[in-house]
């Protein structure tokens, strides 16, 4: 009889936890296991970057020659790709009245463009600096670039196909404590440089190129690769990268992408913010923080690096 009873409360305490469970995920999407075919990727490794930077955030990754490099702070890291060991630390010096963040890097045949912020004591952005290097160490030129109003420069991009720099811009106002907040709009523009000064110039007309909750963007050959993320409130925050094989900006947002990756089913809602990525061909490397869940971006967690292989149609 005692053994009877026992089952039975054994069996009404699992109900219940069950049950509990059930409500739970009503109120958020919840840890679920990575899944290759809704994803359209596989995911090769996740490596845990905290060693080398606090977030990813403020981070830049760029792929060269089987080398990664990662931004950040005021150091580029330079890895073997093939085991992610650690080669090199380049320190980064840059003579400024209060301090700078490196937040992206890029490259042509010959250079390195390594983009810097400059705050002041309030952690505003003062001006925006890209560093032209022959190589990590040799810094050739100081290109500045200063207007109070727009100067919320986030990455820059080398399209070698058209040797033109590109660089991802926000016009929200600049909140160290919330990268990505809700109300940002985003935009695209081409990046010249004269007499060590940047212009930027926007591409498209004001309305149809602003687009919300554009993280990062890159190329390869005659693609470019966007990642976007999403507020889907209960359900958590959705995401998606789209590769569009065209590279006419002013119709891209209006045609459908070639191929996408459902970053939602990375794992689980933890990998769905791509901070920044690089694709060299056959792998798609992105940038992750693992609180970045429950529908809001902190920039906090332990931050990551993702080694994808899309299953993109044409690759």
């Amino acid at each position: 009889m005692k053994k009877i009873l026992f089952l039975t409360l054994l069996f009404l305490i699992l109900l219940l936890s069950l049950s509990m469970d059930c409500f739970k995920g009503t109120e958020r999407r919840i840890d679920f296991s990575y899944d290759p075919e809704k994803a359209n990727a596989d995911l090769i490794s996740k490596t845990d970057l905290s060693v080398y930077v606090d977030s990813c955030n403020n981070v830049g990754i760029d792929f060269k020659d089987n080398k990664l490099y990662l931004a950040s702070d005021k150091k580029v890291f330079q890895f073997n790709s093939n085991n992610l060991t650690l080669e090199n630390a380049y320190n980064i010096s840059l003579d400024v009245t209060y301090d700078y963040n490196i937040t992206s890097i890029t490259h042509d045949d010959n250079y390195f463009y390594i983009l810097a912020n400059e705050y002041d004591n309030t952690k505003n952005i003062l001006r925006n600096y890209v560093l032209k290097n022959i190589d990590i160490n040799n810094i050739s030129n100081i290109y500045s670039y200063e207007n109070v109003s727009i100067n919320k420069i986030m990455k820059i991009r080398y399209d070698k196909v058209i040797n033109t720099l590109f660089s991802l811009m926000s016009i929200a106002p600049y909140h160290p404590e919330d990268y990505f907040i809700s109300d940002s709009e985003y935009y695209l523009y081409i990046v010249t440089i004269a007499n060590n000064l940047l212009s930027l110039f926007k591409i498209g007309s004001q309305n149809s190129f602003s687009r919300d909750n554009i993280q990062s963007f890159c190329y390869y050959l005659d693609r470019i690769i966007i990642s976007k993320w999403g507020d889907d409130g209960e359900l958590g925050i959705s995401g998606s990268i789209n590769c569009y094989n065209d590279q006419d900006y002013y119709n891209i947002w209006d045609t459908k992408s070639a191929s996408s990756i459902d970053t939602s089913y990375l794992g689980d809602d933890d990998f769905v913010c791509i901070y920044d990525m690089v694709f060299d061909g056959t792998y798609l490397w992105c940038l992750v923080n693992d609180d970045d869940k429950d529908a809001y971006i902190t920039g906090g967690g332990t931050p990551y690096l993702l080694k994808l292989k899309p299953r993109w149609r044409d690759y």
